[in-house]
């Protein structure tokens, strides 16, 4: 599971393709985190993982808006 703080568009790509494929589930990936963060004794706040991934993706629309992505592929993929 990616390390939420870094956010990187295709940490959540390969988030979302796990799961598309189900290899995973959302709420496995969660567990996931949960596990990761208590086995490294960091903190393992829920609210605040989900306020960072908000944030994330908030960025990632802000820097790169789907409207302003010609290639219908490369728009569909991101979407």
């Amino acid at each position: 599971m990616p390390h939420i703080q870094r956010g990187a568009p295709r940490d959540f790509r390969d988030i979302y393709a796990a799961c598309q494929t189900q290899l995973t589930t959302p709420r496995e990936c969660w567990q996931l985190w949960w596990q990761r963060q208590q086995l490294a004794g960091d903190d393992a706040d829920l609210e605040q993982a989900n306020a960072a991934i908000n944030g994330h993706l908030e960025r990632i629309e802000f820097y790169r808006p789907l409207a302003q992505i010609n290639d219908a592929e490369q728009q569909q993929q991101a979407a």
